[in-house]
């Protein structure tokens, strides 16, 4: 895939985060500092903006996110998406492509984002995880960040989205922040796949991992909702 300069991607964060700010009241924790080296960001997926938040607030490498592949349909979202290297997220036929796309980014010591719910989850609904995070990691010989993203149920709204595709016209449910929403987000402490590197593993092990990194999600889930609690005494 063609790659551009890094300054794209630093002006997007930068924007990216300045929206976020002003847009959402988001609160944003970091269980410690993030290691070295190429990662898989996992994330829970509530809204569409889900990505916003872990692509805007890592600041120590480049997080490379796969976007669906109708959202590219759009003129200013395929522009900022292709000049910050984010990645197509195909169906069917063409899904191996976004695969070696994401490899080759962790190859080359940048991040990748990846929701394991696959599609929309409302907050606290519980589904089972799909496989490619644990696809991703043992490849790409990469340790996963998993990450909790929560926002009220009442403050998120459903739109009715249209693109065209290859000629077609479809329509999409797409949900949104409203306004100002409190919406929390908490990184976790990496999850090491070194076990299983340079392994021959099968779907039930590959399964196993995407279980057990889409469960700690949804435990910081829970702690992204704490962090609009009251505190103790308060």
């Amino acid at each position: 895939m063609k790659l551009y300069p890094a300054f794209y991607a630093r002006v997007f964060r930068w924007a990216l985060r300045s929206f976020l700010r002003c847009t959402l009241d988001i609160r944003v924790h970091f269980q410690e500092p993030l290691p070295p080296g190429p990662k898989v960001f996992a994330v829970n997926h509530p809204t569409v903006w889900d990505a916003f938040p872990i692509l805007s607030f890592v600041r120590t490498d480049f997080v490379r996110t796969l976007v669906e592949e109708q959202i590219w349909s759009f003129f200013l979202p395929r522009l900022i998406f292709t000049l910050a290297n984010q990645i197509v997220l195909y169906r069917g036929e063409k899904s191996a492509r976004s695969i070696e796309d994401a490899l080759f980014m962790l190859g080359r010591g940048d991040s990748v984002l990846i929701a394991p719910e696959g599609e929309r989850t409302a907050s606290g609904q519980r589904v089972r995880a799909r496989r490619g995070v644990a696809r991703l990691a043992v490849a790409g010989r990469a340790m996963v960040i998993p990450v909790g993203a929560w926002v009220d149920e009442r403050d998120i709204i459903l739109r009715k989205v249209h693109y065209k595709e290859e000629g077609r016209l479809y329509t999409v449910d797409s949900y949104f922040p409203r306004f100002r929403a409190p919406y929390g987000v908490v990184f976790g402490r990496p999850l090491s796949m070194a076990e299983y590197f340079g392994r021959d593993l099968g779907l039930e092990e590959y399964q196993r991992i995407a279980t057990r990194v889409l469960d700690r999600i949804y435990e910081l889930e829970v702690e992204a909702r704490g962090l609009f609690s009251p505190k103790p005494g308060a």
